[in-house]
């Protein structure tokens, strides 16, 4: 082999088990440029440069394309070992594709970890919801408890005491009996809350929606609630400003959340006993509002008050008893009206709760 002409040597054997051994000698430049070029240029395509060489004095023989890229792979012919072939990504050299899969890999890889840390931040945060949810379930069994028992006792004292004939006065005697009548009332309006509560939970609650002034839902509400109010230590005032305007409510339903309002402004006030109650009219609705001048809700809070269960764990409003559910009934009641319920306080002045009905 001179560098041009190719020496093959083979064996053959033919019918009758002969063997002959024959030699060929190969141009290689025209076998290369005869018969190896169009396959070459077919595995090419448009993403490769293939080359075929000399090895001794890299005289290139056929190329598929121009190119100044250090090939990516180079191996030695089979049938011509003096030739080798070369092949490189056209466009890029090996620096550059290796860079550019070191890219792609980091992106990968940082996405990748981005995923993984966004799932542990949600498992995190939902675990977390999950575990504030079962506290506030505690509570609420906790408070539920404490509201029961506490009318319970009551009731069953003074039952007792009624029942032995241990009390000769007509008057304590009456005052026993109405002791023991709001205690049965608190009891119920517990039990019908925990009810109502149970029946929002499971969407069964149904409404019988017709129309009303809101003015005559407030008036009967304060006529048979006034006493509790009296016998609070609290005074109220009201103005009426609706203007006689209707809306499409459910009398109950509303009145359960007025009641709820005004019983918040009770557990909330301290020294300053004034509840303020106004109804009037929005360019589109009627509301019926319940101010009260107690310990107000942080702002950090009043996002949260509506959430059932929820209650304030720290400073004088965690003292307050309570189930935790009156304003998420309440906001339940408005979301089946298509009306809403607005908040207006300033922590330690005071709260406003205003329920805006749809006008009719």
């Amino acid at each position: 082999d001179n560098g041009v002409f190719s020496l093959l040597a083979f064996v053959i054997q033919n019918l009758e088990g002969q063997k002959t051994v024959c030699f060929v000698f190969i141009d290689s430049v025209v076998f290369i440029e005869q018969f190896l070029a169009p396959k070459m240029q077919e595995l090419a395509t448009d993403n490769y440069v293939i080359t075929a060489s000399n090895i001794e004095n890299d005289n290139m023989v056929f190329a598929t394309d121009s190119t100044e890229n250090e090939g990516l792979q180079t191996l030695p012919l089979w049938l011509l070992p003096d030739y080798k072939v070369s092949v490189t990504l056209k466009g890029s050299s090996a620096a550059t594709l290796s860079k550019k899969r070191f890219k792609v890999n980091l992106l990968w890889i940082i996405v990748l970890i981005t995923v993984l840390v966004l799932g542990f931040v949600i498992i995190v945060r939902n675990l977390r919801k999950e575990m504030q949810l079962t506290q506030l379930k505690s509570d609420f069994v906790s408070s539920v408890s404490h509201e029961i028992r506490t009318p319970l006792a009551l009731i069953n004292m003074f039952a007792e005491t009624l029942l032995l004939d241990r009390v000769r006065d007509e008057q304590k005697k009456k005052e026993y009996y109405e002791i023991i009548s709001k205690e049965t009332s608190r009891l119920k309006n517990i039990v019908n809350k925990i009810l109502n509560f149970s029946q929002m939970e499971t969407s069964k609650r149904s409404y019988d929606i017709q129309l009303h002034l809101i003015d005559e839902i407030v008036r009967e509400t304060l006529n048979t609630y006034s006493y509790h109010l009296e016998n609070k230590g609290f005074t109220h005032d009201v103005i009426y400003q609706s203007d006689g305007y209707k809306a499409n409510l459910d009398s109950e339903a509303v009145t359960e959340a007025l009641i709820n309002l005004i019983d918040n402004a009770i557990k909330y006030s301290k020294s300053d006993k004034r509840i303020a109650i106004k109804t009037g009219t929005t360019s589109d609705g009627v509301f019926v509002e319940v101010q009260d001048f107690g310990l107000g809700i942080s702002t950090k809070n009043q996002k949260l008050i509506f959430d059932k269960f929820f209650r304030v764990t720290q400073g004088d409003i965690y003292n307050v008893r309570g189930a935790g559910l009156g304003l998420s009934i309440t906001k339940s009641i408005m979301d089946a009206h298509q009306g809403k319920i607005e908040l207006s306080s300033v922590y330690g002045e005071g709260s406003t709760f205003r329920l805006v009905f749809p006008k009719a």
